[in-house]
């Protein structure tokens, strides 16, 4: 497709679909959220989790399926949760209240 702009001629040109690649991993579910003294992760095997404060900064990062969120302290947080290989699996925001 071409088009002309400001007496410039643009030509644009699209190779490939669009979409959203396959996702291979069982949905995963984080509860409750917010929460004040605990977070389930609840997915089939253990997983990495890193957990990064509002600033980006990483929190901690461990193997866990429930994670003790009352030395936290309140705000948002996120959780980038990866397999144990290190592939990313889902990234969630949670509130500690």
């Amino acid at each position: 497709q071409s088009f002309l702009s400001n007496s410039m001629l643009f030509s644009l040109s699209m190779d490939g679909g669009v979409g959203v690649a396959n996702n291979t991993f069982s949905p995963i579910n984080v509860y409750p959220n917010p929460s004040s003294e605990f977070i389930i992760i609840d997915f089939e095997q253990v997983v990495n989790v890193e957990c990064y404060n509002i600033a980006g900064v990483l929190v901690f990062s461990k193997q866990a399926k429930h994670i003790n969120t009352s030395q936290l302290g309140k705000g948002v947080f996120t959780l980038h949760i990866k397999t144990l290989g290190g592939d990313l699996i889902d990234s969630r925001k949670i509130i500690v209240n």
